[in-house]
């Protein structure tokens, strides 16, 4: 379609925007005759003949995931800001109350009808600014209960059938000081939509304050009008596209990413985390951001590819899938919403062959650009589609994350006040690893989440020493092999090198195992040396009976290094045969019983050995082309 038709085609949308909603459908009609969808171009508001509207797939999923565990916490996003400074109460609270009738999603609950679920949206919801008061406390307990306050307050339930499904408490600490929780769940919002909200509340703040009328612009659509759009233009051609890329790219991949686990896995996926925060260094972030100019790569690629080697290197897998968020934002309309748009793409790398870095990264440029022209298909409805093998002990398709947030954050100012944000602990993580990395500061800002049930926090730190070591080495060999370039800290590599091969012992002993042996049957004859169940025998009857075994293989024509195997269970006669073989100058080598046959005949075959000893009842006796000599016939019972 030529650029001059688009241009005609978003000003008729322009104009149809305008219709009423009866005349508006009309035209809808008319150009569906002629092979225009406007839905393919714009997002249309809906009538609103009805207040419940479908949920969007993304919302579907939580509204799946809240009827199997009722009130959970894991999906509330807490935002906890410190206020410093005098604070209207009344224009605070005016200002969420207008931000909650701007947008409907936020006056939206979430009921069942007919077996569906449906977002329901209601005509009026007052937001009431809880307060609490802690002036009363000694100032040193203030402080910690502001943070006590803030933890409970993050991990309240919500009811999604009854609403509402934002709360917003005031807590003062003195007469200037106070502390601002604002708790959304993940079903009406997400990270970018916490910024619009932030956005529009310090603009309506500081306009309320001063007694002038909000000047926000209206907004062209609702949440609702999305979902519906969501649903009719993700489906036939367009499905079948977005389905078709993901399939094609994400074929043959591995259900779980094997890390070296500190814990068995639950059966269960607990969700249990914690989280450690590091920084780059500002040298080696500038020289990140340079390296991946002349790469022409962005930020993000570079960072991402060196996590991609460094969870190859620690699973020795060569297929790697990492999750990553993305806005979704990519219609116009919806730049503006409050609301849950955030998607989910699946990256993968194929690292079989040993390729240097910069042909990685290469390979990680490709595979990033062609998700995010595919970004539209939910990963509910991709899971759906590809139906990997699910199991309750951890998620779909990937287990590991990677997020970078370059945004930079608007100044929090509200008159009269100053504004900062509050970090709370964390302590849940939705996958095994999540790797976060900001870049608003010259020092790149990173913090690893993991689970708790799985890792230990040593390991966790290792793990970053080992990244920040594979970040500079790439910067200056870009071209060296993913397997040769170097994970381990200077520390490490001391450690492995120097201190654990330092042989500060020197051995004199020139006596061999069976000199100490006979010295002791020498000296402690009538002692006892061996003792299974009832049966015991003393150091003389051991070393009486080695003897006779070793000068029976002597006999034999055995040599001096010759490998014997020895197949027997736990018991007098192999310790007997193991001390023979060593008396006739032989090798030994142990065969468990319990190994499969075909085992055992692997093992004879790859070591050259000639003689095996054993038990003539055994039932696994491998039929390998050695001589076989039973001990029970020397030593019948």
């Amino acid at each position: 379609m030529s650029n001059s038709l688009n241009i005609s085609i978003d000003q008729l949308i322009e104009k149809i925007h305008k219709l009423p909603a009866e005349k508006r459908a009309l035209f809808e009609v008319m150009l569906r005759e002629q092979g225009i969808d406007i839905h393919q171009y714009t997002i249309l508001p809906q009538p609103r003949t009805t207040n419940a509207f479908p949920l969007s797939f993304a919302q579907q999923r939580l509204w799946f995931l809240d009827r199997l565990e009722p009130g959970s916490p894991l999906y509330n996003i807490p935002s906890v800001l410190r206020l410093r400074g005098k604070i209207n109460v009344k224009a605070l609270e005016n200002s969420f109350n207008t931000v909650v009738s701007r947008h409907e999603v936020l006056r939206t609950i979430f009921k069942e009808e007919k077996g569906e679920a449906r977002q329901v949206i209601q005509k009026e919801m007052a937001i009431t600014l809880q307060q609490n008061d802690l002036t009363s406390l000694p100032p040193l307990e203030r402080e910690d209960e502001f943070l006590r306050l803030a933890q409970e307050e993050s991990l309240k339930p919500f009811n999604l059938s009854t609403g509402p499904l934002l709360r917003v408490s005031l807590i003062k600490l003195d007469e200037t000081d106070y502390g601002l929780l604002v708790t959304m769940h993940h079903i009406v919002s997400d990270n970018w939509s916490t910024a619009v909200f932030v956005h529009e509340i310090l603009h309506l703040y500081e306009a309320y304050v001063n007694n002038q009328p909000p000047q926000l612009p209206e907004l062209k659509v609702q949440y609702a009008d999305f979902a519906v759009w969501q649903r009719k233009w993700l489906s036939g051609e367009n499905l079948e596209k977005q389905i078709s890329y993901w399939r094609q790219h994400l074929q043959g991949i591995p259900p779980l990413l094997n890390l070296p686990l500190d814990k068995p896995r639950p059966a269960y996926q607990s969700y249990n985390g914690d989280f450690i925060l590091f920084d780059l260094s500002a040298e080696l972030s500038n020289a990140l951001r340079e390296f991946s100019r002349q790469h022409e790569v962005t930020l993000f690629q570079t960072l991402l590819a060196a996590f991609f080697v460094l969870l190859h290197r620690y699973s020795a897998q060569k297929d790697i899938c990492v999750g990553s968020p993305i806005a979704n934002r990519n219609r116009k309309e919806i730049e503006p919403l409050i609301g849950f748009f955030v998607n989910t793409l699946v990256l993968s790398a194929h690292l079989e062959g040993n390729p240097t870095f910069a042909d990685l990264l290469k390979q990680v440029k490709e595979t990033t650009l062609g998700a995010h022209q595919h970004q539209d298909l939910p990963f509910e409805m991709l899971v759906e589609a590809l139906q990997p093998e699910r199991n309750m002990s951890h998620s779909p398709l990937f287990q590991a994350m990677f997020v970078m947030n370059n945004a930079k954050m608007e100044k929090l100012q509200l008159p009269g006040s100053e504004l900062e944000l509050v970090e709370l602990e964390n302590k849940t993580t939705k996958f095994d690893l999540i790797l976060n990395v900001t870049d608003i500061e010259e020092s790149l800002k990173c913090k690893l989440e993991y689970n708790t049930d799985l890792f230990l926090y040593g390991t966790m730190e290792r793990l970053i020493e080992h990244y920040m070591t594979f970040l500079n080495e790439i910067v200056q060999t870009p071209q060296a092999h993913i397997g040769q370039i170097n994970l381990l800290s200077a520390k490490e590599r001391n450690l492995l090198l120097t201190k654990w091969n330092k042989a500060d012992i020197v051995y004199t002993e020139t006596r061999t195992m069976v000199d100490i042996f006979q010295e002791q049957a020498k000296n402690h004859a009538h002692r006892t040396a061996l003792r299974v169940q009832k049966q015991t025998l003393s150091y003389q009857e051991v070393d009486r009976q080695a003897n006779r075994l070793a000068h029976y293989l002597l006999k034999q024509g055995v040599q001096k290094g010759q490998i014997i195997g020895v197949n027997a269970d736990r018991s007098p006669e192999m310790i007997i045969a193991f001390l023979s073989i060593l008396k006739s100058g032989a090798v030994y080598l142990p065969l468990d019983a319990d190994y499969p046959v075909e085992r055992l005949q692997y093992m004879l075959k790859d070591s050259g050995a000639q003689i095996m000893l054993s038990k003539s009842f055994f039932e696994k006796q491998p039929q390998a082309e050695v001589k076989t000599i039973f001990l029970d016939q020397i030593w019948p019972d």
